[in-house]
This record gives C-alpha cells, structure tokens and sequence, in this order.
C-alpha cells in the first residue's frame, strides 16, 4: 500500500493481512459516508480534500470542554504517552495479581 504524506512524496507501509483488510473495509465504505472520491487519503474528511489533523481536532475538542483549567495541556504527545502507559499498566496487570497471589500462599 502507498501512501502520499504532506510532502507529495510516496512511501509504502506495510500491514499485517488482518490491518489490511480493516483498511480496505474503510476504503470501500468512503462512498457510503460521503467522503468525496477526489479525496485520496484513507482517513478522508467529509468536508474537504485535505487529510484529517489530528492534533488540531483534538486542540478544537479540549478548547470546547467547559470546565478544563488547562486545555492547552492536552496535547496528541500526551495523549499517546497516556495511552501508552495505561496499556503497559494493564498488561502487567494479571502478572503482578498472579505474583501477588502466589506471595500470598507462602
């Protein structure tokens, strides 16, 4: 599969069979959902030719959350550390219960 980044220069990436029949599902769906066929990008956007911005989407949602004292902390780095820690965290989570019990039963 090629991708076209920013800079207009294709790069392949490689995806296991199963992530590749997710994008192709996305793919074939883009007509269904409005996504414009002069969009090229696989994360099209409904309105525009352009590709979905992640980081300034989520600027806009953590700007329209009332009640935040600091929406400018919420940032694509921290979210992606975040979710990196909580997934290591759940992951050891059975070992460690598992190694807990087992002290336990000394």
């Amino acid at each position: 599969m090629l991708a076209n980044p920013v800079k207009n220069v294709e790069s392949y990436i490689l995806l296991p069979p199963d992530a590749r029949k997710g994008v192709d599902l996305l793919i074939d769906a883009r007509a269904q959902v409005g996504i414009p066929a002069s969009n090229a990008f696989v994360f099209g956007r409904l309105t525009a030719d352009t590709p979905m911005a992640g980081h300034t989407d989520l600027q806009e949602l953590a700007q329209s959350c009332e009640g935040l004292k600091f929406p400018e902390r919420i940032t694509s780095r921290r979210l992606r550390t975040y979710i990196a820690t909580v997934s290591q965290v759940n992951n050891c989570l059975p070992l460690l219960l598992l190694h807990i019990v087992s002290i336990g039963t000394l």
